[in-house]
This record gives C-alpha cells, sequence and structure tokens, in this order.
C-alpha cells in the first residue's frame, strides 16, 4: 500500500468519525435528534470509503476507480466547510435551539 493510499484513507476515516461525533454532541447542546442522524448519515459514507481504501489490496489511489471517489470526499469535506463558514459569519441562520 502506498503512503497516498494510506494517508487518504486516514483522512477519509477522521473527517467520517468527526461528522459522527460532531452530531452527536450538536444534537445534545440543541436537543435536535435530526442532526445525530445527519451526522451519522454523513460520517458512514466516509467510513465506508475508508475501508474500500483499506481492501483495495494495494491498489495506488490514482486508478480510476479511485477518482470518483476521490471527488466525491472532496466535494462533501468542501460543502461541509463552505457551510460551517457561513453560520460562524451568520450566526442567526442556523435556527434556535429547543428549550
Amino acid at each position: 500500500m502506498s503512503w497516498t493510499t494510506i494517508g487518504f484513507t486516514v483522512m477519509v476515516s477522521l473527517f467520517g468519525l468527526y461528522e459522527i461525533t460532531h452530531g452527536y454532541h450538536q444534537s445534545r447542546r440543541y436537543k435536535l435528534r435530526f442532526l445525530l442522524i445527519g451526522g451519522i448519515l454523513t460520517g458512514l459514507p466516509f467510513l465506508a470509503a475508508g475501508v474500500i481504501l483499506l481492501l483495495s489490496q494495494g491498489r495506488p489511489v490514482g486508478d480510476w476507480k479511485y477518482l470518483v471517489l476521490a471527488g466525491w470526499v472532496f466535494g462533501v469535506v468542501w460543502e461541509t466547510w463552505q457551510r460551517r463558514k457561513y453560520y460562524h459569519a451568520n450566526p442567526g441562520k442556523q435556527g434556535q435551539p429547543r428549550r
């Protein structure tokens, strides 16, 4: 397995775990269960991508099959980053927590 594949696998898996834990903490903070479900639904594909890369039997990430996976991962990470930047700049747009 190449270092690129190992690095990409670690990055994808850690982002999946981050999304799940972030959803969990946000659902407890705002008492909104759908945030937990959203975190799980966002994080599980990343964990699955990490497993696929681990089981790829040493094929390099540059293989054409992984370009689609890499593009998808980059797109989701970029969209999440943009959304969080927007919410930090506009804190009133997120909705109010339940009490």
